[in-house]
């Protein structure tokens, strides 16, 4: 039976201990004195292979004490969850310092720095940039006890050192490590490059004091602002506390009963500079609770996006990336809500909400700071040989800010919908569905009950009726995905024409029915309107993103298409004619690639030019492909032979193949074309 705890008033089951065997975790022990020491923390106690080639990289780099330590004291893990190794972490600490002496930093290997920072927050994958952004973090002590060292995560040692692929498994990410080797040995290990202020979180109680606050905090240089909600959407749920500062000393916390509008909204308008990370959820939050007729000039997320799309975005991310101080700086408020299983925040103990809120504004102040030097290195080294004047931030501050200003409008306006016709599209789209059951039932000779959205009594019902099987699912019946049917369907076998219109009516009641009407939220005017998410530049593509609901797939075209189109309505007020348009770059990605990565003097690939020029006809470069491909001959000189089994060989002429011959002392190499092959020994044996 497993024992119970309790926290506050609520009571939890405890896992049982895992009954695992314990290694030493400490896998070499290699210190020096009078040299600089280096811990090198692996991910789980690895094999003697892949040690010997970690000491020997490690060696060969010119690194003479060193210690190589497991982060757990188990091999490795099939649950490699943070939760998990976390509970089976060693006692890797005491090798921080050795015999008397502090280790410069710390290499960290894969899901070590999980352990570090005791969260999945960011991973070895967001320090792979290491010309935009810095390989490293400083993993401070104050919130995570530690070890307040700078941290080199790299691969795994699995990934580091892929014994399957034989005795050198050098790869990209094995040369990217032992770049790191060298970086380590001559980088400078201070902090002078970080924010280390102390800071104070204040929680002002009456709405005089607030108000008094609120007006010393007007005309600031650069505001940071966050809050606090009961939830995710702006309408239906509730603010809850407003935080701010301006010098990211000092964070201010105040509950937003106590807030006078008028005056937030001057020290808003009077800031020079106003920053939020994410700021469309507050902003949102803030303009339907009487906050209007302001903007943030910047967003720490949006900025962070435009340096590196495909690194880990938002503020605890930010925190880990910019402000060592602050390394897992909410990790009691995630503790606390994962264990009271916490979904309103404002329900959070309101000792643990003030100092975690508090918090918010001085790490997005002091994270928007680092960003801002660090865009000015990045833009200043790395100049748009093509358009100088086009930095990164002036990106950043002329199309994205505006555009996520502009989207936050339309979010909160929403989109407006006839609720009467989302009742007629769905008795429309039932009655299909029970049409198409009806007939379906009747082709294969089963009852109108039958569970057609089951793929596992499908399968079952196809190998019943002895169809051939194109693939089995996981469970070992048939399986019924969209591929399968379209080789049903060239089979000419009865009702998959139908299944698949049954499926196309089943997604169209399910995502755009009923989902759409999740997101219905009814006004004061009388309109039903839907306000979803849109995330301004939310590809690592810099496409924009939707979601609560996606309507960037409303379906254009096919019997579904009219049914959901027509919900969405105009505004009871706008103009008697409305068009709607669609507007998208067909191949864009590629037209600016040739158009900017040219192949002769002028900058111009000329067999790009020629598919994309418009006097020719603005080619689609795939549909040439295509063309060239099975319309154009295409003279290939091949040799094919077949042997007696009726095997056959095909090799291109001039094809190059390496064959070794022995000697009597040593062996040879030599390079064969594909003409002479079939003439040599080699031929004969491979055959």
């Amino acid at each position: 039976m497993a024992n119970a705890f309790s926290f506050g008033s609520v009571r939890q089951q405890e896992k049982p201990k895992q009954n695992l065997q314990k290694f030493d975790s400490i896998l070499k022990e290699n210190y020096v004195p009078g040299y600089k020491y280096f811990l090198f923390l692996v991910d789980y106690v690895i094999d003697q292979a892949r040690l010997a080639l970690l000491i020997k990289d490690i060696e060969r780099a010119g690194i003479l004490s060193y210690c190589i330590v497991s982060v757990i004291s188990v091999k490795k893990q099939k649950d490699d969850s943070t939760t998990n190794l976390l509970s089976l972490e060693s006692n890797w600490r005491k090798y921080i310092e050795f015999n008397g002496t502090s280790c410069e930093c710390i290499v960290a290997f894969g899901s070590a720095i999980r352990v570090l920072n005791k969260s999945a927050d960011v991973n070895f994958y967001d320090f792979i940039d290491d010309k935009f952004n810095s390989p490293r973090y400083f993993c401070g002590s104050e919130f995570i006890g530690g070890p307040d060292k700078w941290i080199y995560p790299v691969e795994g040692i699995g990934g580091l050192y892929p014994l399957q692929l034989g005795n050198d498994p050098t790869n990209f990410l094995t040369r990217f490590f032992r770049e790191k080797l060298r970086r380590i040995q001559k980088e400078d290990m201070s902090l002078k490059s970080l924010d280390m202020r102390d800071y104070e979180v204040k929680y002002i109680k009456t709405k005089e004091e607030v108000s008094a606050v609120l007006k010393s905090l007007m005309n600031s240089e650069l505001l940071a602002a966050d809050t606090e909600t009961s939830g995710f959407h702006f309408i239906k749920d509730t603010l809850g506390t407003l935080q701010l500062s301006n010098d990211g000393e000092i964070g201010y916390v105040f509950d937003w009963e106590n807030v006078d509008t008028r005056i937030l909204k001057q020290v808003f308008k009077t800031a020079k500079r106003l920053t939020l990370a994410n700021a469309k959820f507050d902003m949102k939050f803030l303009w339907q609770n009487g906050v209007t007729g302001w903007y943030p000039t910047d967003d720490t997320v949006l900025l962070s996006h435009a340096i590196n799309s495909n690194r880990t975005k938002g503020l605890k991310a930010a925190a880990i990336f910019y402000c060592g101080k602050f390394t897992g700086y909410d990790q009691e408020l995630d503790n606390v809500v994962k264990r009271l299983k916490i979904k309103n925040y404002l329900e959070i103990p309101k000792d643990v909400l003030i100092r975690y809120a508090g918090l918010d504004p001085i790490v997005t102040w002091r994270v928007q700071k680092a960003l801002d030097k660090h865009v000015a290195k990045i833009d200043k080294k790395f100049p748009n040989e093509k358009q100088p004047e086009w930095t990164i931030e002036r990106f950043y501050r002329e199309v994205m800010m505006p555009n996520a200003n502009m989207v936050s409008e339309v979010e909160i306006d929403g989109i407006y919908v006839d609720t009467a016709i989302a009742d007629e599209s769905e008795r429309t789209i039932l009655n299909k569905i029970k049409e198409l059951k009806k007939e379906l039932a009747k082709l294969w000779k089963v009852s109108e009950d039958f569970k057609f959205e089951s793929t596992k009594e499908l399968g079952q019902l196809f190998e019943k009726m002895k169809w051939p099987c194109i693939e089995r699912s996981k469970a070992g019946h048939y399986a019924t995905s969209d591929p399968v049917l379209v080789e049903y369907d060239r089979l000419g076998l009865p009702g998959i024409k139908e299944l698949k219109e049954l499926r196309s009516y089943n997604v169209a009641l399910k995502t755009f029915i009923n989902g759409w009407r999740e997101a219905f939220v009814e006004h004061e005017d009388g309109t039903t309107r839907i306000h979803p998410n849109c995330y301004s530049f939310g590809t690592s593509s810099f496409r924009h993103a939707m979601s609560n609901p996606n309507l960037q797939q409303v379906p254009a075209r096919g019997a579904i298409a009219p049914l959901i189109k027509k919900i969405l309505t105009i505004p009871p007020e706008g103009p008697d004619e409305w068009l709607i348009v669609n507007a998208d770059f067909r191949a864009l990605q590629l037209v600016l690639a040739f158009a900017d990565c040219g192949l002769n003097r002028n900058g111009v690939d000329p067999v790009a030019y020629d598919i994309y020029d418009p006097e020719v006809g603005c080619m689609d470069a795939h549909s040439l492909t295509a063309h060239n491909v099975f319309c154009n001959s295409v003279n290939l000189d091949i040799i094919e032979i077949e042997d007696e089994a009726g095997n056959t060989y095909i090799f291109g002429e001039d094809q190059q193949i390496k064959i070794r011959r022995p000697l009597i002392t040593d062996s040879e190499e030599l390079i064969i074309f594909g003409r002479d092959f079939q003439n040599t020994d080699e031929f004969l044996g491979y055959v």
